[in-house]
């Protein structure tokens, strides 16, 4: 919450109260109350898919074979209903994790706007907000879970304040296991970030590494450099 405003960690919406019941969000658009529609669940909560076996002898596909628009499966997700992670990888491949820990993994591809498990032989499209199976199950946005405490292992050469060489976009790395972009007008997203393989992963998907001779941490995106928030931002 942002000062009577209900903010979505992805950044993708704001709502704020209409008065009357019902929301508004930032584009205008009214919401009112209501209930999932039918498909959204079933008698057990949620549908197991089929056998997921773990695939062997996969090769990582040539990355310019991904597909249009398979940067919009990046980052990491999870079952409404289930304790079940699917984390997409942007070099072709993808892993699987439950509440124990690291499950298996293998490669996809991206046909129209459809999202293949090639190991699994299961099916996503986005859509309701997140990715959907075959099964009618939705996955949402989220991170992976913290299973031995190792999660935040290695992530505090990233704490701290670090501004865009692009400019007019500041990210902090808390060590709480948030973070939080501001833009040059104000309040951007929010939301978690873990390691992995010495990777810092944010919530939404983007990736930064850490050039420890230059100090500053690189995205397929942008290079940011330590700074501070500007004073009419903090």
């Amino acid at each position: 919450m942002e000062d009577g405003t209900l903010c979505l960690d992805d950044g993708s919406s704001c709502f704020t109260l209409d008065g009357a019941g019902g929301l508004v969000d930032s584009d205008g658009d009214a919401l009112f109350r209501s209930s999932p529609p039918d498909t959204a669940e079933d008698s057990n909560g949620w549908e197991d898919p089929d056998d997921w076996e773990d695939p062997s002898g996969w090769e990582d596909p040539d990355i310019q074979q991904l597909g249009a628009g398979a940067e919009e499966f990046y980052g990491c997700w999870e079952y409404q209903y289930a304790d079940e992670w699917l984390y997409v990888r942007d070099d072709g491949t993808y892993m699987w994790y439950d509440a124990d820990g690291y499950s298996h993994e293998g490669s996809y591809t991206v046909s129209g706007e459809t999202l293949l498990l090639d190991g699994d032989g299961l099916s996503y499209v986005v859509r309701d907000g997140g990715i959907v199976d075959d099964y009618g199950n939705l996955m949402f946005r989220s991170v992976l879970p913290d299973v031995d405490g190792t999660a935040l292992l290695g992530a505090e050469g990233f704490f701290g304040c670090w501004e865009g060489t692009s400019g007019g976009v500041w990210l902090t790395i808390f060590d709480d296991g948030t973070y939080e972009w501001m833009w040059d007008d104000g309040y951007g997203a929010a939301g978690s970030y873990y390691m992995e393989d010495g990777v810092l992963c944010l919530q939404s998907g983007t990736r930064f590494t850490l050039d420890e001779e230059s100090g500053f941490i690189e995205s397929e995106d942008d290079v940011m450099f330590p700074s501070q928030l500007p004073a009419n931002l903090q």
